[in-house]
């Protein structure tokens, strides 16, 4: 199920909202974890039982890690654990992968398994070995109770696509909450905006970079090509951030604070600026779990080059079993690597900064968004021969790509935030009257249109 789609918000929303708030307190959680189960079973029924699996594996592997006094035995079992999370990872979205590069290397010709992949797995799947790493470093108590381990791995406003929640940032809501009308009123707002974003940002930008990397590339101008990763970014950015919003806004309609996910990430002057403010959560997590176990950069200068560019090429592999995601995490790893070399994060100037992190983004997105590596080099050509400009008729955008195009750059921006802090009462009474009407424009366009995807949901 979508958060935007017409389901969710006109019928399972509400009757989730009238059933919880009108329940015993001592039932709402269990009314979360049964409805986030149902919001999961709703797109995904027959690998449901994955995701239960995990919650009673990650459950009773915490317990003893947390209860037990044998050191040995607490490693052996955390590790146990992780390797469990990790394989059934592993073997769900990288399986044909391996049998992929094996036949290419071997001469073999083993069939694929074609195994689907459950919805949401990377995220759920960090959260439970981010929850077993902090019980085994005594960062966090494990939970006793296993139905609130459930909702802590399932709670539905962050399941598919994060962000990505450490247990001891939200085990206190989970326990003891206290949901108001102004933390309601700021939750619903906060869900609109996302919901606008998706909708009428996400999804028009989407259809005009489909539409660019569908055609045939070889014979693609360069202002066609950069109109098209210009799309994308685009595409890819409010899609993103709209459904952190969500998830955030739901979060607080039903009494939880769940982290920022993102800081306007194209206004940066650096790839690692970029990368602090870009999905924070993922990179928070493998800061924690990854980056400094490895040695952080304790270690000496070629350790510490060594352990970011492990975690970047980790990074692309955990978005898409592909090489031309990894190829991603690498090209962004390199410039990371480069940036602490040459100390360019604290020498950057912001305006040639920002022209800098773009063109280095944006190159990088087509290797994200492009079928295969071949066709994302053929793509970087096109947008690099420079020679072609303007050889020919430029492909006809729509009136409302156009308009939507300068909504997406002022959004990604600092400057409606800025706007909206300097806003009175009053000024946040008109704001939350246009979400109404943003509302309205986002119920006309789900009526009328059926193309809504979400991107990270393949992840």
């Amino acid at each position: 199920m979508l958060f935007s789609s017409l389901v969710f918000i006109c019928a399972f929303l509400p009757l989730l909202l009238f059933i919880y708030y009108t329940a015993p307190r001592s039932w709402r959680n269990n009314i979360l974890l049964a409805s986030s189960l149902l919001f999961y079973a709703w797109g995904e029924v027959t690998l449901v039982w994955v995701m239960i699996a995990s919650i009673i594996w990650n459950h009773v592997a915490a317990l003893v890690i947390d209860r037990t006094r044998n050191d040995l035995l607490r490693k052996v079992v955390f590790a146990v654990g992780v390797i469990v999370d990790i394989a059934a990872l592993g073997y769900f979205k990288y399986t044909d992968f391996f049998i992929e590069n094996w036949n290419s290397l071997s001469g073999m010709a083993l069939p694929l398994k074609h195994i689907v992949l459950p919805i949401g797995i990377s995220f759920y799947t960090f959260q439970a070995v981010s929850y077993l790493t902090d019980v085994f470093r005594h960062d966090t108590p494990a939970e006793k109770n296993l139905l609130n381990t459930g909702l802590y791995i399932t709670f539905f406003p962050q399941l598919i696509a994060g962000p990505i929640v450490k247990f001891h940032e939200i085990s206190d809501y989970i326990r003891e909450r206290s949901e108001t009308l102004d933390k309601f009123a700021a939750g619903l707002q906060r869900f609109i905006e996302g919901l606008a974003k998706k909708v009428l940002i996400a999804n028009v930008m989407a259809e005009t970079a489909d539409a660019v990397f569908s055609s045939n590339t070889a014979v693609l101008l360069p202002q066609e090509a950069w109109l098209g990763i210009f799309a994308y970014s685009m595409q890819i950015f409010f899609d993103f951030s709209g459904y952190s919003d969500m998830a955030i806004g739901l979060g607080k309609m039903f009494g939880f604070e769940i982290p920022e996910n993102f800081n306007f990430p194209y206004t940066a002057a650096s790839v690692t600026q970029f990368w602090r403010k870009w999905h924070i959560s993922l990179s928070t997590w493998f800061k924690e779990y990854l980056y400094i176990p490895l040695g952080g950069s304790r270690a000496g200068r070629f350790r510490t080059l060594r352990n970011l560019g492990i975690v970047f090429l980790v990074t692309g592999f955990w978005h898409g079993a592909g090489w031309n995601f990894i190829f991603w995490g690498a090209w962004h790893g390199a410039f990371i690597i480069l940036e602490r070399i040459f100390k360019v994060d604290k020498k950057s100037i912001p305006v040639l900064g920002n022209i800098y992190l773009l063109i280095v983004v944006l190159t990088g997105w087509v290797f994200f968004r492009a079928e295969t590596f071949s066709s994302a080099l053929l793509y970087i050509r096109r947008m690099f021969c420079f020679s072609a400009w303007n050889s020919g008729g430029m492909m006809v955008v729509s009136g409302t790509f156009a308009v939507m195009a300068l909504f997406a750059v002022f959004y990604s921006t600092t400057l409606p935030r800025m706007i909206y802090n300097r806003l009175n009462k009053n000024g946040l009474l008109v704001w939350r009257s246009v979400c109404c009407l943003l509302l309205f424009l986002v119920l006309l366009r789900l009526a009328g249109a059926s193309y809504n995807p979400f991107i990270y949901f393949r992840f």
